[in-house]
């Protein structure tokens, strides 16, 4: 594998950022940490306008690892990772430090610690993407099959819901009957209807008793119940999944 060409991105987020960061301060701190060529800093990153900075610096630089200061992972990971993808970089070359949501919102009124702590999150992110080797991409088989566990309204729901799109439902109840604690309502706030009624279903304009979802629960083709049992073991990944259950007298 070549060497490490690693590319910091700041993102400055509009200012809920760089308005507690010393966005200067860490990047002179990040430009001497060894292996690292390329430092810059944008307003949003996750514009198109960022994008591009980004593209445009992983070629002009030849870039072949990342690290994105910005924002929590979970909101742009998907879209960095294709950028990458795209540079004909390996997204799996990519850390992402979520130095607004872990520096910049708790210290916001410490300035200088938020800053320190995004320089030794940046600097650690930098060490790890120097380890990191390429992983290509696998397919495999995902079962069209989902487990719902608890057989209250919302159990009931999800279920026919389910079923509608085509998946093959498993749904386990440990009590006896489906239901839960809708059972043992009287009368529900706002509209005084009985405790076991249901919003309407699909496109059902008047509401029904929960007895007429538990029939179409039970006769639907695609959905197998479980009463009276609990999961007791799972193990598996995405898509296929083992599941254990445990039936009771």
């Amino acid at each position: 594998m070549s060497a490490a060409r690693i590319g910091v991105f700041i993102c400055k987020c509009g200012g809920e950022i760089s308005n507690t960061i010393d966005l200067g301060s860490l990047k002179e701190h990040v430009k001497k940490i060894p292996n690292v060529v390329y430092v810059e800093e944008h307003d949003f990153l996750c514009f198109n306008e960022g994008q591009e900075a980004l593209k445009k610096a992983i070629r002009e630089h030849r870039l072949n690892r990342i690290v994105i200061a910005a924002c929590s992972p979970r909101l742009h990971e998907i879209t960095f990772r294709r950028i990458l993808s795209e540079e004909g970089v390996n997204p799996c070359m990519l850390e992402i430090v979520s130095i607004r949501e872990q520096c910049a919102w708790p210290y916001s009124d410490n300035p200088s610690k938020a800053t320190e702590k995004a320089k030794n999150m940046v600097k650690a992110a930098i060490l790890r993407v120097k380890t990191l080797e390429e992983i290509g991409e696998v397919t495999v088989p995902a079962k069209l099959s989902v487990l719902v566990v608890g057989g209250g309204i919302a159990g009931i729901t999800a279920a026919l819901k389910l079923a509608d799109y085509g998946f093959q439902v498993y749904l386990v109840e440990k009590e006896a009957t489906l239901g839960g604690k809708g059972l043992q309502l009287g009368t529900v706030f706002p509209t005084e209807d009985c405790g076991v009624c249901m919003v309407p279903y699909k496109l059902e304009r008047h509401r029904k008793c929960l007895f007429k979802y538990v029939e179409l629960v039970l006769t639907n083709p695609r959905t197998k119940i479980f009463t009276k049992s609990i999961v007791e073991h799972v193990e598996g990944y995405l898509g296929n999944f083992k599941v254990i259950v445990r039936k009771n007298p």
